[in-house]
Order: structure tokens, then C-alpha cells, then sequence
């Protein structure tokens, strides 16, 4: 269970450099999920900290999308929720 994960202070410095985040519901109740690859700074996440605890984040971060939201959306929207969308933003991002 990551939700109880310290992540001794990495946290900000990972979402700092990883703007990413959930803003409202989809039409049919799925919570959605904004990535802007195009602005992740990886060089500077990884000096701050290593790629196992950017995966824990991550992680941690669905777990509590499927402990909190999904509660939330089924007692607001009365929906049987147990989906999750997820939008990538790829401008700036670079195929390199």
C-alpha cells in the first residue's frame, strides 16, 4: 500500500518537474488524467531522485484515484466507476 509511502520530501520535487494531474469527470463519470509530457523536466527529476520513486508516485497516485475519487464519483453521480481516462498532452515533447 503506497498510500502510506513517505516519500521524505521528493513529492514536490516530482511534481514540480512532472506537471501532471486529474481535473473533473468525463461524461460517463471517469475521473480524467492530464500528463503534459512536453513539459516533464526529467534530467531535473532525477537529480532530485531516482525512477523507482517516480513509479511509486505514480502508483501511489492511481491507488488514491481508486480509493478517494471512485468513492466520491459513485456516491455524487450514482455510477459504478472503475475506469480512469487518461490524457497525454505531447506538444513540446521531443521523439528523440
Amino acid at each position: 500500500m503506497l498510500l502510506d509511502h513517505d516519500f521524505m520530501g521528493k513529492e514536490d520535487a516530482i511534481r514540480e518537474f512532472m506537471p501532471t494531474g486529474f481535473h473533473e469527470v468525463d461524461r460517463n463519470g471517469r475521473p480524467c488524467l492530464f500528463i503534459n509530457a512536453g513539459q516533464i523536466k526529467l534530467q531535473e527529476i532525477l537529480t532530485q531522485t531516482n525512477p523507482e520513486t517516480v513509479t511509486k508516485f505514480i502508483i501511489r497516485e492511481l491507488e488514491h484515484t481508486w480509493r478517494e475519487k471512485f468513492d466520491i464519483i459513485k456516491s455524487d453521480m450514482r455510477k459504478d466507476v472503475d475506469q480512469i481516462r487518461i490524457v497525454i498532452d505531447m506538444k513540446g515533447a521531443k521523439l528523440k
